[in-house]
């Protein structure tokens, strides 16, 4: 299991959320504030199998327009970072 990070604006996280929901992905968003973070922008959080990562990220690259250019400021990138897990429960209450 991978844990993927998604780091955008504001104003590209509806349109992130509509295309992974239209492929099948789930996410979660997070909103917060601090240093790591510039103001304005949202994470979302996605648990996906390692050959499920590569497919995720061309379908971004593919339908949706923010993903950015590698010559575009930082604040305006959509950043993408992937992390290996140890593993992965899921607790039933």
């Amino acid at each position: 299991m991978q844990l993927v990070l998604i780091i955008a604006g504001e104003e590209h996280t509806h349109e992130l959320r509509s295309v992974l929901i239209d492929h099948g992905y789930r996410a979660t968003e997070i909103g917060s504030n601090g240093e790591f973070l510039q103001y304005g922008e949202t994470v979302l959080l996605l648990g996906l199998e390692k050959d499920e990562i590569d497919p995720m990220i061309e379908v971004l690259k593919q339908e949706c327009p923010c993903h950015g250019h590698k010559d575009a400021p930082f604040r305006e990138q959509v950043k993408l970072y992937v992390l290996n897990t140890d593993g992965y429960h899921r607790l039933h209450g």
